[in-house]
């Protein structure tokens, strides 16, 4: 019986340790179904060819789960938790943590807690985190998988279908995040016996369009909500455009739902946009292609914090995508790459890319 084998790997992702236990299965061609892992199913299936037709096919089955790490807190918020400075009310913000958003408590003292999440160190309001056990159950349930293109992968190719004959719809960089749709994707058509993670290929295209890579090239992990710095919006900027742009990361976290025009409920990239700025008395078309051939088109140099950012792929020039830039070259947006509202780089996408820019505000306001 011919068998790979490899040895048991722990890496550390995010706070998350991820352990892949190979598994050998005879007799089989393809296991199907997942491995309950306390509340985090995932199961990855490598299908052999028998060295001849007399002996059986192997199948290793990893089974991925993660150890949270020790002093865990998850955000117990609806919109958002400010992390500050200082242990008080009115110390000045330096990140912000979604509902349900990770953190590693330090240290508790009259109410407020030392944090550190991701890049941001501070004090939060102890009473709005869930802790112990509680936040360690809640975790598993909340963490999403991820396939992260290997470091020593200068380009992946994302296909149509699971097959390396089948034909290349985008490519990957390496360390790009990419959400998983599907675990495990075995075609036994292909022959050069690969598994392959079904990925959705397009942030935010109607169709939610979905696509494969091997999993020979990217790492798999489940990951939790970090917090984002809190970024000032550069000097100069007006007290309308830090109202809007403060108004709309009040609601990171938010969880990405098609049509959905709810800032707390579930909106997309457009309804984001819209309800944010009715806010202010602004009115705006649905859509985000609409959005765009109505405001002002301006360039990237151009760009101030409140204005709008629209994409789209760059092969048929349709916009699909858009987000509020927040300065510093970032903007905030519902997106499904991020499962809702978040702030990111305005180059967060390798598949979609910048087709417009446009202000809504005159330029002096």
């Amino acid at each position: 019986m011919k068998k790979s084998w490899k040895t048991l790997v722990a890496l550390f992702t995010a706070g998350l340790f991820i352990i892949q236990t190979p598994i050998t299965v005879a007799g089989a061609a393809v296991v199907d179904g997942e491995v309950s892992l306390g509340g985090i199913t995932a199961a990855l299936n490598r299908y052999y060819e028998s060295i001849n037709e007399n002996e059986t096919d192997t199948c290793e089955l990893f089974e991925i789960s993660f150890e949270a790490p020790e002093n865990l807190a998850l955000a117990n918020v609806s919109s958002v938790l400010n992390i500050r400075k200082k242990p008080n009310s009115s110390s000045g913000k330096v990140g912000i943590l979604p509902r349900y958003g990770a953190c590693i408590v330090e240290s508790v003292e009259n109410g407020w807690a030392k944090v550190t999440s991701g890049k941001v160190s501070g004090y939060v309001n102890a009473s709005y985190l869930i802790t112990g056990e509680e936040a360690v159950e809640l975790a598993k349930e909340i963490a999403t998988l991820y396939a992260t293109v290997n470091s020593n992968v200068s380009a992946l190719n994302i296909r149509k279908k699971p097959s390396t004959d089948s034909k290349k719809v985008a490519r990957a960089v390496a360390k790009e995040r990419l959400r998983v749709s599907k675990e495990v994707v075995v075609n036994k058509e292909d022959d050069t016996a690969k598994i392959w993670v079904e990925i959705f290929l397009n942030d935010d295209v109607d169709d939610k369009a979905v696509a494969y890579v091997s999993t020979d090239y990217v790492t798999l992990s489940y990951e939790l909500t970090w917090a984002t710095e809190y970024t000032p919006y550069g000097p100069g900027v007006s007290d309308l455009r830090v109202a809007i742009c403060d108004y709309a990361c009040q609601y990171i976290g938010t969880k990405y739902v098609w049509g959905g025009n709810s800032l707390t409920k579930g909106i997309d990239c457009s309804g984001l946009v819209q309800q944010v700025y009715k806010h202010f008395g602004y009115s705006t078309p649905r859509v985000s292609y609409d959005m765009a051939s109505k405001f002002t088109k301006i360039s990237i140099s151009e760009l101030q914090p409140g204005d709008l950012v629209f994409y789209g792929k760059s092969s048929d020039k349709k916009i699909n995508h858009v987000g509020i830039y927040i300065g510093n070259n970032k903007i905030v947006h519902s997106s499904t790459n991020y499962k809702g509202v978040a702030i990111s780089s305005m180059y967060f996408s390798s598949n979609l890319s910048i087709l417009k820019c446009c202000r809504i505000l005159d330029k002096n306001k």
